[in-house]
């Protein structure tokens, strides 16, 4: 059956689908919807991975424009097989080990730490709201991308997101979200060009597995806490009981 087929049984109204070519992985398609309702959106055509061959990504562009030099020679060099297996060799432990070398004296400095505070927590459900990859640009339409595999982190892999600035590479991308979706069921939904965003199925209920999880989330992403909400605590009072995760890197 038909990609588009499969597609109607998920959106009655299948829009127009553009095709992408990414060197050294298979064809990608996509398709424009307005920047409304695309949570819902998403889950739906996610659900339906294995039955489309497709996972879908929320973006605010296609990021596989053949007419972007830079990004085709990029894509060539770094085939998605490749990526792929580099990522799933790497262990979230080692990998973990290279960042609290920076990230380990932050950990321990008193003013990113504090109490855990005093409002009650209230945990962010996965909703088109609650999402920043339209909000935050503004954008008035959302791309939606098909990447032709079915994991969360095969998607990162085909999608090879970052590498500049403190974001870690494609490889590390990986590995974390291979682990992630192992321990709390976390998938990549969206690419807002500095930043991502993830579901997660299974979010910790508990403040010690939150803050546990916290201090792995600071060394993966230190900007969060240092240019976000402040504390380990607070980014732990934040993630407790939440469907969806920020990343982002300045």
């Amino acid at each position: 059956m038909s990609l588009v087929a499969e597609l109607r049984k998920v959106i009655p109204a299948v829009p127009r689908l553009k095709r992408f070519t990414r060197p050294g992985g298979d064809d990608a398609w996509g398709f424009e919807m307005p920047a409304r309702r695309y949570a819902e959106t998403w889950m739906a055509l996610w659900k339906a991975r294995r039955a489309t061959g497709h996972y879908p990504l929320l973006a605010s562009s296609p990021r596989y424009n053949a007419d972007d030099d830079g990004n085709q020679v990029m894509f060539r060099k770094n085939p998605y097989a490749r990526v792929l297996r580099r990522g799933l060799r790497l262990s979230p432990e080692a990998f973990l080990r290279t960042r609290q070398l920076d990230s380990a004296e932050i950990l321990r400095d008193p003013e990113y730490r504090g109490p855990w505070p005093s409002k009650k927590t209230v945990p962010r459900k996965f909703t088109s709201g609650n999402l920043e990859v339209a909000r935050i640009r503004g954008l008035k339409t959302i791309w939606i991308l098909l990447l032709p595999v079915s994991e969360s982190w095969e998607a990162m892999a085909f999608h090879f997101w970052g590498g500049w600035n403190d974001a870690p590479a494609p490889e590390a991308q990986v590995c974390m979200l291979k682990s992630w979706n192992d321990r709390f069921g976390a998938e990549f939904v969206s690419d807002g060009g500095d930043f991502i965003e993830l579901y997660c199925a299974r979010p910790p209920l508990t403040r010690k597995e939150a803050l546990t999880l916290t201090e792995e989330m600071f060394t993966y992403c230190v900007d969060i806490v240092d240019q976000g909400c402040g504390t380990v605590e607070a980014l732990a009072h934040e993630i407790l009981g939440s469907r969806t995760w920020f990343f982002w890197w300045d």
